[in-house]
């Protein structure tokens, strides 16, 4: 039953992965023989599918949750267009390409996090690591676990690292259909003119990115400090003085989808949309650069 590449991950190694799987639907790529399936229906997994290519493992996976098929890296977006996470400990002579493949057939607004052979990552010689390396600094963090599989239900010296990704969770094609034709029509008096339409949405886009952004700074936070007892970090994102979550900023949308006759009056509220955006981008770089100046002041209080 065992190959090369069989480290089932431990209850240890689960909890430093930090997962917070409540209400979500779970992907798990690489299910083995259904530790980390076990550890996601325990701590409230709204669903968990899985993929397991071992024949015999994946017959013990299907009496654990769902079964999606055994080849993960034959799995196609559309399978899996419902989740909300991806947790995963891939083949470790395979990681790299099991973590592109996830990225590629993610939904908008998952989460993927996933252990591997920091190896595969220190030496970035192939394209695919320089490409895997460039999406953890544009889209998340990477963290050395050290040698986590040293006492493990199967044993290896190798060290591990974590890999914490958030793929953005508002794109363009959720306004497929919203676009009026390419080619500009004559328009009326007090009518927006195509382009200008298209400018108001994409900066709504880029507002609601920021939200993610904002997420992903929140939770390394929290991650980084979780060894100091100093309690969860909360940061919140209003304005008219409330408090405002994406889901609530997003509702915005159906408002956009008559923007092409609104009045010239209502255009101006629009357009500050677009310096919302701006703001909560420099709000999230603000927050970035204070953080990194206390880890580098509590780095020379213990030196």
């Amino acid at each position: 039953m065992f190959n090369q590449d069989f480290y089932p991950t431990s209850q240890s190694v689960l909890e430093l992965m930090h997962i917070d799987c409540e209400n979500k639907i779970v992907l798990e790529p690489s299910a083995g023989k259904g530790n980390i399936v076990e550890f996601l229906k325990l701590n409230g997994a709204q669903k968990v599918i899985a993929c397991e290519e071992n024949e015999d493992l994946a017959e013990i996976i299907k009496t654990k949750c769902h079964f999606l098929k055994r080849d993960f890296l034959q799995v196609a977006s559309d399978e899996v267009s419902h989740i909300n996470m991806i947790v995963m400990n891939p083949p470790f002579s395979a990681g790299v390409k099991h973590v592109l493949h996830a990225w590629e057939v993610a939904p908008d607004g998952c989460e993927i996090i996933s252990l591997i052979n920091q190896n595969s990552l220190d030496n970035d010689y192939s394209q695919e690591r320089k490409q895997l390396l460039r999406i953890i600094q544009d889209n998340g963090s990477f963290e050395g676990l050290g040698e986590v599989f040293t006492d493990g239900e199967r044993k290896t010296n190798a060290s591990i690292g974590l890999i914490r990704i958030f793929k953005p969770g508002i794109s363009e094609n959720n306004f497929a259909g919203f676009f009026i034709d390419e080619e500009p029509e004559s328009q009326g008096e007090g009518m927006m003119r195509y382009d200008a339409i298209r400018d108001v949405v994409m900066s709504y886009v880029g507002a609601i990115k920021c939200f993610d952004e904002h997420s992903i700074v929140n939770e390394k936070m929290n991650r980084l400090t979780a060894k100091f007892d100093v309690g969860q970090f909360g940061f919140t994102i209003g304005y008219d003085k409330v408090v405002h979550t994406k889901e609530e900023f997003a509702i915005c949308q159906k408002h956009l989808q008559t923007a092409h006759r609104l009045q010239p009056s209502t255009l101006i509220l629009l357009a500050i949309f677009t310096q919302l955006a701006m703001f909560l981008l420099i709000v999230n770089l603000i927050l970035e650069m204070v953080w990194q100046l206390l880890v580098l002041r509590y780095q020379q209080l213990l030196i």
